[in-house]
């Protein structure tokens, strides 16, 4: 403020020091009005920047050259903190144009900040007549809906007769001010609806979208996402002066929506960037940094909705620098830590930090109102929830994938735990489990079950003579033997050492004695193996058995071990059939 200051006291000194008294110093000459455009009006005005809040239109009317004022030339118009009361002068001229055929925009940068806009118009018998709008004041009689504030310019408006407005405001905002032809006006008003339209559109799609992916996988990170695009949602539709437009101004309950929707939009993008880069695995500083700015957003938050307008603007806006710049920074930290997800996360977040940087160096007066810096905020939010919806979508597949390569690896960690390491077969363990499943089938569906219990002729022997590698190689031969001899959906087991077990559901006695011997001779081949210079080959001997009405599994597999023993005792090499 005391730069601006020194600035205009400086201008006005150069000008004494040419000859040029305060009493000489002439207004800018009257600004013709081209048929089809805007005009600028900060461009053909002068202005008196923190004037005094009690002067008034009698005094600065009596003196049309005025050297309080000076050119804007370029420099910021604006109010606030620092200069509550702004003037501007101009002098517009338009040949033939009818009363209502032009109008005054004056557009600040936060359409429901401005807190009043005071337009003074010359009138034909003499004096100035006063016309309010703002913020902080009701919607006048018959004016027009907008995003801003709109005056009608009249014929005595557009003579070259000098123009006044008044700006003033508790909380810093900038502000232009252009004349507009009404249809050209109309037609601008409806391309920016259909901009707006779309971004809305945009934003309400990613919150129907995550919506889905909420109650569809119940996590947390994604419901902090749906309140970050919600609070986005509400603050652009507040800050952009839709609400005032559609609404009408409220005078106290915009301001407070405003920066309640705007710290909830920065606490719950700090609470899901934590979340969803998983920063409590990936650093705990950033992690304790974001929860410490997700806590100033409330903070902000609380303060717009209890009237603090001043310390709501500052916390949001300087937390608006801070916490996107952090953001980037743990994003581009998880990247490196291997965290893939945090790609598309880091990307969305680069359009918004732009927007956002842009944005909140407008409202500290860093950069001047414009397009970019008005807007970007609100193009990033689209581009940004379009981005980290395809990141969400990005992290559930890669999680998916994790999990079902985690669902396989126990899966096969389950079977492992199940099966012998040397046959492969399952082991006792299982065939308990297996054996009252296939008697309880049996019983229930009314069919057959029949066990072939089986076992190496004189194994100790072999062991023995020949040494364990080629016992164990016989008990692997058999183990093969057993499952080529037998169908799929018969199960084999090893009990332990050189027993197996077969259990066969679906099948008679008869026919598990065929499938018995079918094993039996073809073990006699497959166990032949050269050790010292001679050939060794092996017999097993086999029972077979089938349930009983109303049997128990462990008195089933008792009778299958019984029929073995008997073959064992008949001469080995052979199956024996139980005859219960």
């Amino acid at each position: 403020m005391r730069t601006k200051q020194a600035l205009a006291a400086a201008l006005l000194l150069f000008s004494l020091a040419r000859g040029k008294g305060p009493g000489a110093a002439p207004a800018q000459a009257p600004a013709l009005l081209p048929g089809g455009g805007p005009v600028a009006v900060g461009d053909i005005a002068d202005m008196l920047l923190g004037a005094d809040p009690g002067l008034g239109i009698e005094e600065l009317a009596a003196d049309p050259a005025d050297p309080r004022f000076t050119p804007v030339a370029g420099r910021q118009v604006y109010s606030g903190r620092d200069a509550p009361s702004t003037w501007l002068r101009f002098s517009l001229r338009a040949e033939g144009a009818g009363d209502g055929d032009w109008i005054l925009e004056v557009r600040p940068s936060f359409s429901i900040v401005l807190d009043e806009a005071s337009l003074f118009l010359p009138e034909a018998g003499g004096g100035y007549a006063e016309t309010k709008a703002g913020a902080r004041l009701r919607a006048r009689s018959g004016e027009m809906p907008s995003r801003y504030f709109l005056f009608e310019l009249p014929a005595s408006a557009l003579s070259g007769a000098p123009c006044y407005l008044r700006l003033a405001s508790a909380t810093d905002v900038e502000t232009r001010v252009f004349a507009w032809p009404v249809r050209t006006y109309a037609r601008r008003a409806l391309a920016e609806g259909a901009a707006y339209g779309l971004i809305y559109g945009v934003l309400a799609a990613m919150l129907l979208y995550n919506a889905f992916l909420f109650f569809a996988l119940k996590d947390g990170s994604i419901l902090r996402y749906i309140g970050f695009v919600a609070f986005a949602f509400l603050w652009t539709f507040f800050v952009q002066g839709h609400a005032k437009a559609i609404f009408g101004p409220r005078p106290g309950l915009d301001q407070a929506a405003l920066w309640f929707f705007a710290g909830g939009m920065l606490a719950f993008g700090a609470l899901f960037a934590s979340a969803f880069l998983e920063m409590r695995r990936g650093s705990k500083a950033a992690h304790a940094a974001l929860l410490a700015l997700a806590a100033l957003g409330a903070v902000a938050a609380l303060a717009g909705a209890a009237g603090l307008d001043r310390a709501a603007f500052l916390v949001s806006h300087y937390l608006g620098l801070a916490l996107p710049v952090l953001i980037v920074a743990a994003a581009a930290l998880r990247l490196a830590q291997g965290f893939q997800a945090a790609l598309y996360f880091l990307v969305a977040w680069a359009c918004l930090v732009l927007g956002g940087l842009a944005f909140a160096l407008m409202g500290l007066k860093a950069l001047p109102v414009g397009f970019w810096t008005t807007n970007g905020v609100s193009i990033g939010l689209a581009a940004e929830s379009v981005l980290l919806a395809v990141a969400i979508a990005d992290r559930y597949r890669r999680l998916e994938r994790e999990k079902l390569s985690l669902e396989r690896r126990e899966a096969r960690y389950r079977e492992l735990s199940l099966r012998d390491g040397l046959t492969g077969l399952y082991n006792k363990r299982h065939l308990e489990t297996e054996l009252r499943a296939e008697v309880a089938r049996a019983a229930e569906g009314g069919t057959p079950l029949s066990a072939i219990f089986l076992d190496i002729d004189d194994f100790k022997a072999v062991n023995d003579s020949h040494g364990h590698a080629l016992g164990d190689e016989m008990l692997a031969a058999l183990a093969a033997t057993v499952l080529a001899s037998v169908r799929e959906r018969d199960e084999a087991f090893r009990f332990g050492g050189e027993e197996f077990v077969v259990l066969m559901p679906g099948i008679r006695a008869a026919d598990a004695f065929l499938a018995a011997e079918r094993i039996r001779e073809r073990f006699s081949r497959d166990s032949r193996r050269e050790s010292g210079g001679a050939t060794v080959s092996a017999t097993v001997s086999l029972g077979v058995a089938e349930l009983l009405a109303g049997e128990s599994g462990e008195a089933f597999l008792r009778r299958a071990d019984d029929a073995m023993y008997e073959a064992k005792r008949l001469g080995k090499d052979r199956t024996a059939l139980d005859r219960a």
